[in-house]
C-alpha cells in the first residue's frame, strides 16, 4: 500500500483495499504456519531458537501464502467492490 501511496500514479479506493487485503490474508496465515510450526519445533523450551526459526517461518510463510493465495484474493476484493461488470478491474 505504501508503495500505491508513493508513486506518480492515482490509485482507487479499490487498489489500495485489494492490496491491503492481500497484504493482511498474506500475512495472517503467514504467521499462523509459524506459529504452529514454532510451537512443533521447541516452543518455550528453545526460545532463541524458537525466535529465529519463528522469524524465518513467518517470512517465508508470507511469501509462500502470498504466492498461493494473493492474487486469487485481490482479485476477488476488487470484484466485489467493482461489481461483476467491470470484469475485475
Amino acid at each position: 500500500m505504501t508503495s500505491l501511496a508513493l508513486d506518480d500514479e492515482e490509485h482507487s479506493r479499490t487498489d489500495y483495499v485489494a492490496t491491503g487485503t492481500r497484504a493482511f490474508v498474506s500475512g495472517g496465515l503467514g504467521s499462523a504456519v509459524a506459529a504452529g510450526t514454532v510451537g512443533a519445533i521447541g516452543g518455550s523450551e528453545v526460545p532463541l531458537l524458537g525466535n529465529a526459526v519463528g522469524f524465518i517461518i513467518g517470512f517465508g510463510g508470507y511469501f509462500l501464502v502470498d504466492a498461493l493465495t494473493g492474487e486469487q484474493v485481490e482479485r476477488g476484493v476488487r470484484n466485489h467492490l467493482e461489481g461483476p461488470s467491470s470484469g475485475g478491474r
